[in-house]
């Protein structure tokens, strides 16, 4: 059968982002200008005079690098001296600071969806409640964030594991129910016991053990709903392990 896959939440954003800051592309060039200059002997020479903070350049391969450089190009800002002449042609313009500080901000929003995205334990569900929020707010990052977005492998597949740790299984279409069946366990049938078997002094250490486990467990706090421990499509569908390296 086909395998369904569940591709990097993280690698989708960055993409949605690096198509959401193109617009952007000369203004940021702009401040990636600044801290080129700001790197060399004599400008770095004169920066350590004023602070330990060093300049950062961005990586056109991930957004979030666009976001670090932006955060220490403010945190920078006021210890630029006006009568530099090396800078002045190089410090952006009252205007184009404007737009920075707008962009900036508006980065803040998704910085906090990326970060959350990397977190241990993340679901399909926690994955589609993010995305959407951020959709919300960006429409356009639809291309990449929308549940049915062409970069999806399976959505059909996704989909149904959404309804199902939302407690919505009875919403599943027919499509939704056949991919769900393909990970259906068959519980393999137990031997019959003989009369011995059943009353050894082994088998009631056992049954004793297994009983205290399960007091144990029913006094933990629930992690899922009770219809999503049952099902066995569940198991291992905790979505997108950390994508540091996506």
């Amino acid at each position: 059968m086909a395998v369904p896959l569940v591709g990097c939440a993280s690698h989708r954003l960055n993409l949605a982002m690096r198509e959401y800051l193109a617009p952007h592309k000369n203004t940021l060039a702009e401040v990636q200008a600044l801290m080129r200059k700001l790197r060399t002997l004599k400008q770095a020479a004169k920066l350590r005079k004023k602070t330990a903070l060093q300049p950062v350049l961005r990586q056109d391969t991930r957004w979030s690098s666009t976001f670090t450089m932006l955060a220490r190009y403010f945190r920078l800002y006021e210890h630029h001296s006006p009568d530099d002449e090396d800078l002045e042609d190089l410090i952006p313009s009252r205007t184009t600071h404007r737009s920075l500080c707008k962009l900036f901000d508006e980065l803040h929003d998704v910085k906090s969806i990326s970060k959350k995205l990397q977190n241990d334990g993340l679901t399909l569900l926690d994955d589609r409640d993010l995305h959407g929020g951020l959709l919300e707010v960006h429409p356009s990052f639809g291309n990449y964030q929308a549940p049915n977005a062409p970069i999806v492998h399976s959505p059909k597949f996704e989909s149904a594991v959404v309804k199902m740790l939302g407690g919505k299984a009875t919403r599943l279409t027919t499509a939704e129910k056949a991919l769900r069946k393909h990970f259906r366990r068959v519980a393999a049938a137990a031997a019959p016991l003989d009369d011995e078997q059943s009353t050894s002094f082994a088998e009631r250490i056992l049954k004793r053990r297994k009983l205290s486990q399960i007091g144990a467990a029913s006094r933990a706090p629930p992690f899922f709903s009770a219809g999503a421990r049952d099902d066995p499509l569940l198991e291992g569908q905790q979505l997108v392990p950390e994508r540091s390296n996506c």
